[in-house]
């Protein structure tokens, strides 16, 4: 898996992701004082901060195909070179789709959290434990209505801060949980588009639309009903990353995740059956 090109590519861009954050914190923060540098668990790369916002946003609009590539045009690969079949005759149809499935969500999973763990690692060496922290500084007396929410002046749904008790007890524990959250979430995504190949197999760049698509719209959506109340996020991507903003409700992207789930489990039994049949 890791040998393969398009893993490597997602990895390497993952990894000048991190290090261009990196790099804009330390020049942003040189020769300040200790009071004013944001603590450890603030200057991760899944923490949107004005230092890093525009090489953010541009990351945010990279992510729909990054999860393409790591590994779910394998079953393309498979087709095109004419070894489909010898493989499924070696471990059979439903191993060959199920194991596929698996790799294809470790993968997508270990290309985002390896340069972020690391990204991790490297801002706990390098920047001090100030208290400074995305959602504000920790000794502000305004500090428990800030994420909690109390002070905000428009209805939103979802709390304020999820996995208060973590945030509050240690930032660094509560950064790293959101590093896993997102990089599971890749790595489902990316399994979504490896089933998704099952029907647009004869082509690896129509591969890079449908999941742009959807996101997408569901920043349409983010548009259209970002001034209405209560507000919901819609931007399914960023709902594990740390950008301190409100309206991001478990149960919307839970059930975002789930039928995401639903579809692959029911593609890939689709995809079982119909090569049994064969």
């Amino acid at each position: 898996m890791i040998n393969k090109k398009e893993f490597q590519l997602v990895y390497l861009i993952n990894l000048v992701y991190v290090f261009l954050v990196y790099l804009k914190h330390i020049s942003a923060y040189w020769g300040d004082e200790v009071s004013t540098i944001l603590s450890p668990g603030s200057t991760s790369a899944i923490v949107w901060h004005y230092n890093i916002s525009r090489i953010y946003h541009i990351y945010i609009i990279l992510l729909p195909f990054l999860l393409v590539l790591p590994f779910a045009m394998s079953f393309i690969d498979d087709n095109k070179n004419l070894i489909l079949f010898a493989l499924q005759i070696r471990s059979g149809v439903k191993v060959y789709y199920i194991a596929k499935g698996i790799v294809c969500f470790i993968g997508g999973f270990l290309a985002f959290f390896v340069p972020l763990f690391m990204n991790f690692i490297l801002n706990h060496v390098t920047f001090p434990d100030s208290g400074l922290t995305f959602m504000g500084d920790l000794y502000d007396i305004n500090f428990d209505s800030l994420v909690t929410g109390a002070g905000l002046t428009i209805e939103a749904r979802g709390p304020k801060t999820w996995f208060l008790p973590l945030f509050l007890a240690s930032q660094e524990g509560y950064t790293l949980l959101f590093c896993i959250l997102f990089s599971i979430e890749m790595g489902i995504f990316s399994t979504f588009v490896y089933v998704v190949s099952f029907v647009l197999k004869r082509s690896k760049l129509t591969l890079l639309l449908p999941f742009y698509l959807i996101t997408a719209c569901f920043e349409k959506l983010e548009l259209i009903y970002r001034g209405r109340e209560p507000y919901l996020c819609y931007s399914i991507l960023s709902y594990f990353m740390l950008d301190g903003w409100y309206g991001k409700d478990p149960l919307f992207i839970g059930i975002v995740i789930l039928a995401v789930l639903f579809i692959i489990v029911l593609g890939i039994h689709w995809q079982i059956r119909r090569d049994q049949l064969e």
